[in-house]
């Protein structure tokens, strides 16, 4: 997936790859996939920031697979890390590659939660329901 803005970045984004752009008083953009040959896969989630009128900001960071394997990799947060995207929001977004009969347990901060799953087969349970294939 390749990315350009009116900041003057291009990137081409690779698996594992976590990409943050805050607009914030203005920016165009694109993302878009070169390879004719191949096809592109990405999640792409819009998160409404806590401040607005911000200057317009970019961000990459590559996550490996071990990282997030059969654990929760924090890949964006309200506090400043080197271990993850700073957003500006009061949010936490994790991401995991769970091997079957794996689980992971993980318990709320905050009053609210969203759950984004992507299953490759198998059953996923979550709050003692299942979701099956």
């Amino acid at each position: 997936l390749t990315h350009t803005d009116s900041m003057d970045n291009k990137e081409v984004l690779k698996k594992g790859e976590v990409q943050f752009t805050s607009a914030g008083t203005g920016i165009a953009h694109s993302e878009y996939n070169y390879n004719r040959k191949e096809t592109v896969h990405f999640l792409q989630m819009w998160v409404k920031p806590k401040q607005s009128g911000l200057k317009p900001s970019y961000k990459t960071m590559a996550f490996t697979e071990e990282q997030k394997k059969n654990q929760l990799k924090q890949i964006l947060g309200s506090q400043e890390s080197e271990d993850y995207i700073k957003i500006n929001n009061d949010v936490e977004i994790h991401a995991s590659l769970l091997e079957e009969t794996k689980e992971i347990t993980h318990k709320l901060t905050g009053n609210k939660g969203y759950i984004h799953l992507v299953q490759n087969g198998g059953k996923i349970k979550v709050n003692d329901v299942e979701l099956n294939e």
